[in-house]
């Protein structure tokens, strides 16, 4: 595939959600500039991501609209796969619907739910919502879920279903149901050695086509480098400690998450996202952290083209 797509999040003081209006804006903008696809967060406060996604089809016309991750312990699979089927409809078969448990943490906190469980749970997820998506209907009795549904499908365009997943139990349960695997905070030789290994023997045990990796990579043209370095490291701080993104810049062999970040002048670059595609990445989702709104200009004008 090879392709490139945008992290449709606002990095200027943090890491916060683009109001519904200014992310259709921003989309439109993307696929101008050339992404091929956009990738849009759920954020606390920020707002649904399948909203946005249809409120960009009418302003776009190529580019794969995708969600990115939407949290399942909010939705039951059956809802979530009615809401994808009718939102599909309005992105003219362009949707891309990502999945993922989130943290516990969060979950806890958020929706007042005991996080258990988690690999289970997404394979059992992934069970029920990839059935309805594609063949209309689900009878599953499982640990965790259970569903006996139908779904119109009629007129309904295919969506592609992508899953988060790092630790090798949750990229199991997503290389078994998912289109597309989408990792967060992995740099190239954990893809190589973990996550791309990982993918294709357990598709293979399933018995199916291994899914396409999408990988969400922090990037920046610019020639600061210590200073854009420092910029990353303080806006993912959080997700540093949080323990399983710790995990994988620990199986990384890194500290700091600009030290897995793709950054420096448009060679560098270049060279930098090269070897993530050698080592089996499919689709780079560009998260673009820079100093000020030249490097950010630059660094999108720079990965469109590419």
């Amino acid at each position: 595939m090879g392709s490139i797509g945008l992290d449709v999040v606002d990095f200027s003081h943090g890491v916060a959600a683009r109001p519904v209006l200014e992310a259709v804006d921003d989309i439109a903008t993307a696929e101008r500039e050339g992404f091929a696809s956009v990738w849009v967060p759920v954020l606390s406060g920020g707002p649904d991501p399948l909203v946005v996604c249809v409120g960009a089809a009418s302003r776009t016309t190529r580019m794969r609209l995708a969600t990115g991750v939407i949290r399942t312990w909010a939705h039951h699979p059956v809802e979530l796969a009615r809401l994808a089927a009718s939102a599909a409809v309005l992105c003219g078969g362009r949707l891309v619907l990502g999945v993922g448990v989130s943290h516990k943490p969060t979950v806890e906190a958020n929706y007042g739910l005991r996080f258990s469980r988690p690999a289970q749970h997404l394979h059992e997820y992934l069970a029920i919502l990839t059935a309805l998506l594609r063949r209309g209907e689900a009878d599953f009795a499982g640990e965790v879920y259970a569903a006996r549904a139908e779904l119109d499908s009629e007129g309904v365009p295919p969506v592609s279903v992508a899953a988060a997943a790092g630790g090798p139990r949750m990229l199991a349960a997503a290389a078994e149901h998912a289109d597309l695997v989408l990792t967060n905070m992995a740099g190239r030789r954990t893809v190589e050695s973990h996550v791309v290994s990982t993918i294709r023997d357990s598709a293979r045990r399933a018995e199916r086509p291994a899914p396409s990796l999408a990988a969400a990579v922090t990037v920046c043209v610019t020639d600061r480098r210590s200073e854009t370095a420092d910029l990353i490291d303080r806006t993912l701080a959080g997700y540093a400690r949080n323990p399983d993104y710790r995990a994988m810049l620990d199986r990384e062999g890194v500290d700091r998450p600009s030290q897995i970040a793709v950054v420096g002048d448009c060679e560098e670059v270049r060279a930098g996202i090269a070897r993530l595609r050698e080592a089996g990445v499919d689709e780079i989702v560009a998260s673009v952290k820079a100093l000020d709104s030249a490097d950010e200009s630059r660094t999108r004008k720079f990965l469109g083209r590419l």
